[in-house]
């Protein structure tokens, strides 16, 4: 028995969820809880989802205008060791040892623009690394390879998003047929799911299978 051939629209739906106004708003309403610890509200989250849906502002940009913003430094006693810290568990997953609070503490003592700092852990290989296995967990159900890691590292420093990944992911032969079990009804409903976070009405699956051809 020959392969089920994908839906001819699959790359182009799947792309229009990960870049949609609704996942950007998920996007920041999740960096507002996990990052400054509170609920924002309407007026908060739309600016910030607009500008990243325009191409205006990447993943990388809007978590650093979030750990280096005052409300998240004060939360963290100012400029200080524990501000550090709280980058190194927030965007890396660690804890630094003693070494890399020093240094840092040393480059702000130097003047360094907290901006800077907070973007360097935003967009460091260590911080796209992670978005690459989350990704790849997420959406694959695997860990990914090194090579993988890497070649993605790569791809985001010359422009990639973490959108373009998700999109490329979720419009691919292997979650088609891992999540979507091959069938248009089934891909829709996880991709609205592992994309949107929410299960998808019954009109949605409908409108979105006809869009799939």
């Amino acid at each position: 028995m020959g392969t089920l051939a994908l839906p001819p629209n699959l790359t182009t739906v799947a792309a229009s969820l990960a870049h949609s106004l609704e996942y950007y708003q998920n996007f920041v309403s999740a960096a507002y809880s996990k990052y400054l610890g509170r609920t924002p509200g309407a007026a908060e989250v739309l600016p910030f989802a607009q500008q990243m849906q325009q191409g205006r502002l990447s993943d990388e940009q809007l978590e650093a205008s979030f750990i280096g913003s005052s409300e998240y430094i004060a939360n963290h006693g100012g400029l200080g060791a524990a501000w550090v810290t709280a980058l190194y568990q927030d965007l890396l997953g660690r804890t630094p040892n003693s070494a890399e609070v020093e240094g840092w503490l040393t480059a702000l003592g130097n003047g360094a623009n907290p901006a800077q700092v907070a973007y360097g852990f935003a967009a460091s290989p260590e911080r796209e690394a992670i978005r690459v296995n989350d990704v790849y967990v997420t959406l694959l159900g695997r860990t990914a390879s090194q090579a993988e890691v890497q070649g993605w590292v790569s791809a985001f420093k010359n422009g990639t998003s973490n959108e373009d990944v998700i999109a490329g992911f979720t419009g691919s032969r292997e979650y088609f047929d891992r999540k979507g079990q091959s069938s248009a009804a089934g891909w829709v409903a996880a991709a609205f799911l592992d994309v949107l976070r929410r299960d998808p009405s019954e009109d949605e699956v409908t409108t979105f299978v006809r869009l799939l051809g």
